[in-house]
C-alpha cells in the first residue's frame, strides 16, 4: 500500500483593511505611507509579515467582498503584496471600478514546519486564481484567469435560472465550493 503525501495546510489571516488615501470622487487609493503604516498597524499583521505563500487583495463593499488580485511570494508578504508595482495595479482597479469600496488584504500563510514548496504556493495560487475569477471577472490577473469552456447544468458556469434540486443537492455535496 502506498503511503499518502502529508497535506500541507496553509493558514488564513485576515481580512485586514489597508490604509488609504481619498481621491477623485471618494475613490480610495493606497499611497507609500499607507502600505509602510499597514505592516505596524495590527500585531496580527506584523506576526505575518515575513511569512510566505499566497494573498488576496479584495475590495469590501457592503458586508460582501470581491477580490480583485491573486499574489503568492516565496520572499515575504511585506516584501511583495504591497510593493509599488503592485500598489499601482491596486489602484488602478480602484479608480476604475470602485467610487466607494474599502481595500482589504486576506493572507494564507505556508507552515513554518517543514522545507518550504514552492510548488504548493504556486498550485494554491492557481486554484485562488480559478475561484476569483468566477466571482470577478475583473480580475487584475491575468495568467491563469482563462474560464474553461464548460459547466455543470445548474451548478457551475451554467445559464439556468433555477436549479433543480439534484443541482442543489450536488452543490451541497461539496459543501459550498462550487459557485455559479
Amino acid at each position: 500500500m502506498k503511503k499518502r503525501k502529508t497535506t500541507i495546510e496553509f493558514e488564513v489571516h485576515g481580512p485586514y483593511r489597508i490604509p488609504t488615501q481619498k481621491v477623485q470622487r471618494g475613490t480610495r487609493i493606497i499611497g507609500r505611507d499607507d502600505a509602510k503604516s499597514f505592516w505596524t498597524s495590527d500585531p496580527r499583521i506584523e506576526d505575518i509579515a515575513d511569512c510566505v505563500g499566497c494573498y488576496v487583495f479584495a475590495v469590501r463593499v457592503g458586508k460582501g467582498f470581491r477580490p480583485a488580485y491573486i499574489g503568492k511570494t516565496v520572499r515575504s508578504f511585506e516584501k511583495e503584496a504591497l510593493a509599488h508595482s503592485k500598489r499601482t495595479r491596486y489602484n488602478e482597479y480602484m479608480l476604475r471600478h470602485y467610487k466607494i469600496g474599502t481595500p482589504i488584504m486576506f493572507f494564507l500563510s505556508y507552515p513554518s514546519k517543514g522545507q518550504m514548496s514552492k510548488k504548493r504556493i504556486k498550485e494554491l495560487e492557481t486554484f485562488l486564481i480559478q475561484l476569483a475569477v468566477s466571482r470577478n471577472d475583473k480580475l487584475i490577473n491575468i495568467q491563469g484567469t482563462r474560464t474553461p469552456r464548460w459547466g455543470i447544468s445548474g451548478v457551475l458556469r451554467s445559464f439556468r435560472r433555477k436549479p433543480t434540486n439534484a443541482e442543489k443537492k450536488f452543490k451541497d455535496l461539496f459543501g459550498g465550493l462550487l459557485q455559479e
